[in-house]
C-alpha cells in the first residue's frame, strides 16, 4: 500500500493523539524500516493530530534545517529531507564518513541505530546524559535510523540514510 502512494515528501512516525491515552498504535516505525528495507526510503514526521486539545497538542513536531521562516525555504527542507521528527530530543549532527555513522545530539539515555540488517550487536548505546555514538554501517545495511530517547522516554527520529 506504502508504494502505491509514492512519491511522499515524508511519511508519519508518531501521532500523539494515536498513542496513550487516546489510542495505542502511535508509533510506526516498524512499518516505516520494512518500507525502507525494500527500497522506500521515507522521510519521516512527528505531528500531533490535534483534535481535542485535551493534553494531546504540542507534543510532538519537526526540526527544520532552512535559511528563513518563508514558504518557499520551508518547502525547499522538506524537499530535500532536512529536517527530523521529535517530541523533545534534539540531534546537533548526523554525518556518514565511509562506514561510520556518528551522531552527536543533546542529552540523551539511549541511541539506537536501526537498519535493513536484523541483529547487530551494538546497535544500541545506553547511559545517563549520552551526546554521541558512532555505529558502523554493515556489508549488508541498504539503510540507517537514528533514534533517540531521553530520560522521559520521548524521542526523535531521524530520516532513513541511504547506504550504498
Amino acid at each position: 500500500m506504502i508504494a502505491s502512494l509514492l512519491p511522499l515528501t515524508a511519511a508519519e512516525v508518531f501521532n500523539t493523539l494515536s498513542g496513550p491515552p487516546w489510542n495505542g498504535r502511535a508509533d510506526s516505525s516498524g512499518i516505516l524500516d520494512v518500507a525502507a528495507a525494500n527500497g522506500m526510503l521515507l522521510n519521516l514526521v512527528a505531528v500531533d493530530d490535534t483534535h481535542f486539545y485535551a493534553g494531546e497538542e504540542l507534543r510532538s513536531c519537526i526540526m527544520l534545517q532552512t535559511g528563513a521562516l518563508t514558504e518557499s525555504d520551508v518547502l525547499a527542507a522538506l524537499d530535500a529531507g532536512r529536517f527530523y521528527a521529535t517530541q523533545g530530543p534534539r540531534f546537533s549532527q548526523i554525518e556518514l564518513d565511509g562506514d561510520l555513522l556518528r551522531v552527536e545530539c543533546g542529552p540523551v539515555g539511549r541511541i539506537t541505530f536501526f537498519s535493513n540488517t536484523p541483529w547487530v550487536p551494538d546497535r544500541c548505546r545506553e547511559g545517563r546524559g549520552l551526546t554521541s555514538a558512532e555505529y558502523r554501517v554493515r556489508a549488508t545495511d541498504r539503510f540507517v535510523r537514528v533514534e533517540l530517547t531521553d530520560a522521559g522516554g520521548l524521542r526523535a527520529w531521524s530520516n532513513p540514510i541511504p547506504i550504498g
